[in-house]
């Protein structure tokens, strides 16, 4: 949300930005224009943690295939698992960028 996209919008009565921070909006911009910025800190909290949950159990079932879907930008990761003990139901990932 920028200072241009602010003064495009005359009606703009608030901005609500999903996740936290602010980062992407301008917020002297908001302010001089009277505009409400708020944003939603900890609303997919819950969805992160499961699909961390869900992607260890993926993991300690060694499904889990570093050949594909593992690049971000560039950048590949690299995902091993350290220890997996069928007794205790103790499962150790480390994630490395």
């Amino acid at each position: 949300m920028t200072e241009e996209v602010v003064k495009a919008a005359p009606n703009l009565k608030i901005v609500v930005r999903a996740g936290a921070g602010y980062d992407n909006v301008d917020l002297a911009a908001c302010t001089k224009a009277g505009i409400v910025v708020m944003n939603t800190p900890g609303q997919n909290s819950n969805a992160v943690a499961e699909l961390a949950i869900g992607l260890m159990i993926y993991s300690a079932r060694n499904m889990f295939s570093p050949g594909t879907g593992t690049e971000l930008r560039g950048v590949h990761l690299v995902c091993k698992r350290l220890a997996m003990s069928a007794s205790s139901s103790l499962l150790t990932l480390v994630v490395l960028a």
